[in-house]
């Protein structure tokens, strides 16, 4: 299993090197490219390993839902903040290069799925049972998560991100928001979010923690590594305070988010 995991990292990692080197032998071994892509790789493929080893769905549903996951994770949950915020060609994003990336972005979240399902899950699902929920269970649960996501993302935003001059002179005059309506769009993010999390556990035989670290460090991993690397968009600071943001929102609340939505084993299935 280590061994198919370090050879997807190694896949994830060329891919990275190639997408951000341009192609350029030069440019791909430059430190600058070369350690965010090595990083990356291991991020991605130990998170994936994480959740594929775990399966208990046929291969074929596996490969979708994380598909669908790591398409919403890296490029929808990372698009909709440009919409929203309005800052594509304050940082230098075209919208016809935000298509692009929305229509290209599937190709790697293809990749990755792929390679991780052939390569990590199980040819038999595992054997588990969870417990039977109700819709109004999964209702409130997924209100709760959504309300949830605000906090987690504004005091993310304001300790980590706000205190900084240099992001107060980088956005200054590029953004202006409604409060009310950044409230109601961030609940929107977090029900998406939830939905998100929601695949991700009902694909798992794992506990309530176990499957809440799974959502955490997918949360966490796969929006925050691309910016990992630099780029034009942002400046050095700007960019590796987002990725520690990121990384500090993210993980507990996908943590919380995959413990609420869990569900736990029937006494049948645990011989109770």
């Amino acid at each position: 299993m280590i061994a198919r995991t370090l050879l997807l990292a190694a896949l994830i990692a060329g891919s990275s090197l190639f997408l951000f080197g341009g192609g350029d032998p030069v440019s791909m071994a430059d430190s600058a490219i070369l350690v965010p892509a090595l990083v990356q790789g291991i991020a991605f493929a130990v998170t994936l390993a994480f959740i594929c080893v775990r399966s208990r769905v046929r291969r074929w549903l596996l490969f979708l839902v994380l598909f669908v996951v790591i398409y919403g994770v890296q490029v929808f949950m990372a698009l909709n903040d440009l919409f929203f915020f309005d800052i594509g060609e304050a940082v230098g994003m075209t919208k016809e290069a935000i298509t692009q990336w929305a229509i290209f972005g599937t190709i790697p979240s293809l990749v990755y799925a792929g390679a991780a399902v052939l390569l990590l899950a199980p040819t038999a699902p595992a054997d588990w049972h969870g417990e039977p929920r109700s819709a109004l269970s999964w209702t409130w649960r997924i209100a709760i998560i959504s309300l949830s996501y605000v906090i987690f993302y504004l005091v993310a935003g304001y300790f980590v991100v706000a205190q900084s001059d240099a992001f107060k002179t980088f956005y200054e005059g590029q953004i202006s928001v409604d409060p009310a309506m950044l409230l109601a769009v961030q609940i929107v993010r977090g029900a998406i979010w939830a939905i998100l999390a929601l695949l991700i556990v009902r694909t798992m035989a794992a506990s309530r923690l176990t499957a809440g670290l799974a959502v955490g460090m997918t949360f966490a991993v796969f929006l925050s590594m691309q910016l990992l690397f630099p780029n034009d968009a942002f400046p050095d600071e700007i960019r590796l305070r987002h990725f520690v943001e990121i990384l500090v929102s993210n993980f507990p609340f996908g943590l919380f988010a995959g413990f609420l939505l869990a569900p736990g084993r029937t006494p049948e299935a645990t011989g109770d």
